[in-house]
């Protein structure tokens, strides 16, 4: 089965209080250690990666980082994830079986959970797909072509979820090895939320 990987790279972190994405978990940012993840997961025959951001030094990063990154520039992501999606969906052209979208803020989620998430959902037959420990639902998130219509129809800030919560029945749900997993930073580390 061919899922495109999406890495969406472009938010405005305003919770965090400064860009997240170049905040350093273990000596590396966040953005790096996403593109670490991404290509240690993905299998080059099934999976094409799109990183998708509206930073210069992004982008420039992942067309010299690795040939199997796709920079795709999205300027108007700052109007919400909505857009990011729709850039990612069009520079991938829509013709994958299905799109695995990403966040670059979850440090400690495995290239082993991604890469068994993909092989699990690509098994299971149904049209979605979410990470879930328990009741916690969590990225990365896929959506077979049959979905893509809702996708490009989102507005403003709603991602996915608002897709995968219209449609529970239909979703695929894997967990990984640990919540930690699901964490995402939006907060510097020790600071409450």
């Amino acid at each position: 089965m061919k899922i495109d990987m999406i890495l969406l790279a472009a938010g405005n972190s305003r919770r965090f209080g400064s860009n997240k994405l170049f905040y350093e978990v273990d000596g590396t940012a966040l953005y790096l250690r996403a593109f670490d993840r991404l290509l240690a997961a993905a299998r080059p025959d099934e999976n094409r990666i799109f990183v998708v951001s509206r930073y210069d030094e992004i982008l420039s990063a992942a067309k010299t980082y690795s040939s199997l990154l796709i920079p795709v520039s999205s300027p108007d992501s700052e109007l919400g994830i909505s857009r990011s999606i729709r850039n990612g969906i069009a520079a991938s052209g829509g013709t994958a079986d299905a799109i695995a979208f990403f966040v670059a803020d979850q440090p400690w989620l495995r290239p082993q959970t991604i890469r068994e998430f993909l092989d699990q959902y690509a098994k299971s037959g149904m049209p979605l797909g979410s990470l879930r420990f328990g009741e916690r639902m969590g990225n990365p998130a896929v959506f077979s072509r049959a979905y893509y219509p809702e996708l490009l129809s989102l507005s403003g800030d709603k991602g996915g979820r608002k897709i995968l919560n219209a449609h529970p029945k239909e979703c695929f749900c894997f967990s990984p090895c640990s919540v930690q997993e699901l964490i995402d930073l939006d907060m510097p580390p020790g600071e409450d939320a």
